[in-house]
């Protein structure tokens, strides 16, 4: 869920890249932990998997924007999300409401509707 909520808030600003596999602090600790929790357990299912968590939870228009690759760090891959700033707003399906979600910073902030009447 964190990774859509980063690319949720990547289409609302200014667009972005996300790293996978490597923490805050640059530690390079790779894909493996994830790629265990797949059925087929390669890069192209992990793929297949943030594409259709994009299309189900954020919308399937919004994948023409977000471009995923693959780099191998110190022996590790890790996955690059370049995701570019939509002209349409992206709301993100959470558990119990639509969420919508921008960059702050080097965060995303989900924000509440007097806000984002504000910010549209």
């Amino acid at each position: 869920m964190s990774v859509l909520k980063t690319i949720a808030a990547f289409l609302n600003c200014d667009g972005g890249t996300l790293i996978i596999g490597v923490e805050d602090n640059g530690n390079i600790f790779g894909l493996e932990k994830d790629l265990s929790l797949l059925s087929k357990k390669n890069l192209d299912q992990f793929e297949q998997t943030i594409i259709n968590l994009i299309c189900d939870r954020i919308g399937a228009s919004f994948t023409q924007l977000v471009k995923i690759r693959f780099e191998n760090l110190e022996g590790k891959d890790v996955c690059a999300v370049d995701v570019r700033k939509s002209a349409k707003r992206a709301f993100m399906k959470g558990k119990e409401k639509l969420e919508f979600y921008i960059r702050a910073g080097n965060t995303s902030k989900s924000l509440e509707v007097p806000d984002i009447y504000d910010y549209m």
